[in-house]
């Protein structure tokens, strides 16, 4: 597999919103996407499960600063963007630092990794911040994108 093996779509649809929800005093919101190509006049959904995506509201750094909101956040909270609404994006998929994902008592160890990315986003950012609990970052050929997600201990609330 090739890294960044970017499905030939330029359309994420949303397919669900969660509630406004609140952590650490941060708002944020859970949002379902699909990816949706174009074929003959014909959109296609995938069949894929839906990814899932959290935008954050604004908030603070360590220092005090502000943190902008995510731009999809506020355009939800606006009530411009809804279920059923479509967004620039693409589903990517990389070859990753190998980590384990655990289902109930079976583990499996992985190097690929797929999220869906919005148009205005750097994608390898968006995947090593996705990768980051699970120890690992993107490759590119033998180049680790994001050693510090290597040795991030992992803090759980």
């Amino acid at each position: 597999m090739t890294n960044n093996n970017q499905t030939n779509v330029n359309a994420l649809k949303i397919v669900s919103i969660s509630e406004l929800l609140e952590k650490n005093g941060v708002s944020y919101r859970k949002i379902g996407l699909k990816p949706v190509a174009q074929m003959g006049g014909m959109t296609i959904y995938s069949a894929k499960r839906p990814y899932t995506r959290v935008v954050f509201g604004a908030n603070k750094d360590k220092n005090g600063g502000i943190i902008p909101a995510d731009a999809v956040f506020t355009q939800i909270q606006e009530g411009s963007l809804k279920e059923g609404d479509g967004l620039f994006g693409n589903e990517h998929t990389w070859n990753t630092t190998p980590f384990i994902i655990k289902n109930g008592e079976r583990a499996t160890e992985v190097s690929t990794f797929s999220c869906c990315v919005f148009s205005h986003e750097n994608a390898i950012k968006v995947a090593n911040r996705q990768l980051k609990g699970n120890k690992a970052c993107v490759l590119l050929g033998d180049e680790v994108t994001c050693p510090e997600n290597l040795s991030q201990e992992v803090v759980s609330n």
